[in-house]
């Protein structure tokens, strides 16, 4: 009877460490996998870089708060909440920098994952909204640092 045990939970422990819901973005030489784990316990987002032959995770982050993956020029962009649980983040990986842009709502971040729940959100977020940033914007401000701070804050903090 133990033996059977044993044998039914060795699949559930080896299907684990897959790849869930993972999104691919690429861009001349640089590609960018964003994907889930489930650990028996919890789950976790991850973000890998691709460049040269070379794969290295860039960003190790609790389930649920990354909104979006961006490559522009050798600049990798992650578009998060500003509640994300963040373990591991990388600023710089073969030659490309990593840039956390925090200004995503959680209404923008509901109405993306879950709309039928976001219009609890659309009243409570008080930051300014970075939905309908254009490229040249966000390219003007990632040379504020490594965080992007909403447009409506004058003060950008520069990662030193």
């Amino acid at each position: 009877m133990k033996k059977l045990f044993i044998l039914i939970l060795i699949p559930f422990f080896i299907s684990c460490d897959k790849h869930l819901d993972e999104k691919i973005y690429k861009s001349k030489d640089i590609t960018v996998k964003w994907y889930r784990v489930s650990n028996i316990s919890s789950g976790h987002d991850f973000i890998d870089l691709e460049r040269w032959g070379d794969t290295d995770n860039i960003m190790k982050a609790n389930t649920g708060g990354i909104y979006d993956v961006k490559i522009i020029g050798d600049t990798i962009l992650i578009r998060a909440i500003p509640q994300i649980g963040i373990y591991d983040l990388v600023a710089k990986k073969n030659e490309c920098y990593v840039k956390l842009d925090t200004t995503v709502t959680t209404y923008e971040y509901m109405k993306k994952f879950q709309p039928e729940n976001a219009k609890y959100f659309k009243s409570k977020d008080t930051l300014g909204s970075s939905e309908n940033v254009s490229k040249e914007e966000l390219e003007k401000k990632i040379l504020v640092g490594d965080f992007i701070v909403s447009p409506k804050n004058k003060e950008a903090k520069k990662n030193k």
